[in-house]
């Protein structure tokens, strides 16, 4: 009487027995290059046979004979396949390897992150020293590099609302006018102080402040749609 298998019996039986084409090829690929193969090779056999009888026509049958059998067959075997469990652990091993890269690539762009705020910093701490700086022109500079070029939104904003209460009309002015780069490099702002800090240089005593202010304006008015 036939024991009845488990079907974790099973699952191991067909690790075991059941196989697998593992050299790479597709097996619908597998099913016309196979026959293709064994084919080319055999007709490669009986053209140098035949050759070889053309050639020795005029000798004996013997001899005709003998240098038939010195004729070679091209030696091709189809690749062995391999025990489905092999298969499956070979595919086990690839998909780890595939995780791992995953794993680095992660690891890779956090470094890169890392290096990206930490560049962010220093740069931070070189235009806070220029806009700290009684030199005019550099804090000037300060604010153009920093509305412009400053790849975040949110620093800038916040150092150009604080200089928006200097007492030098040029620094004001251009601090004013600094929302409005913003907004059209980063299209983003914070509302509520933006709109305040240009509503406030709309009404300041220097005209030239006045002026940068209708600039900023127009700036957000166009990039944001707010209406000032």
């Amino acid at each position: 009487m036939k024991t009845r298998k488990s079907p974790q019996d099973k699952k191991a039986l067909s690790y075991k027995r059941d196989r697998r084409n593992a050299y790479g090829e597709s097996p619908h690929g597998a099913r016309t290059s196979i026959p293709e193969n064994k084919k080319r090779v055999n007709e490669e056999y009986r053209r140098k046979v035949k050759q070889e009888i053309k050639e020795n026509s005029t000798r004996d049958l013997k001899e005709i004979d003998d240098g038939v059998k010195k004729v070679k067959r091209r030696d091709w075997k189809k690749a062995p396949d391999l025990p489905l469990g092999e298969v499956i652990k070979r595919k086990g091993i690839r998909r780890e390897k595939n995780i791992g890269r995953k794993a680095k690539a992660k690891i890779d762009r956090k470094k890169n992150e890392d290096a990206h705020a930490l560049l962010l910093e220093k740069l931070k701490v070189k235009l806070s020293k220029q806009f700290d700086s009684e030199n005019k022109s550099q804090v000037l500079n300060a604010i153009l590099h920093a509305t412009m070029n400053f790849p975040e939104w949110q620093w800038p904003q916040a150092v150009c609302i604080v200089l928006s209460h200097k007492k030098d009309p040029d620094i004001r002015g251009l601090a004013i006018l600094g929302l409005g780069h913003i907004a059209r490099v980063h299209r983003m702002l914070e509302k509520k102080s933006a709109i305040a800090a240009i509503r406030r240089g709309l009404k300041d005593s220097e005209e030239h402040v006045r002026g940068q202010a209708e600039n900023a304006k127009d700036d957000v008015q166009n990039y944001l749609g707010w209406k000032i």
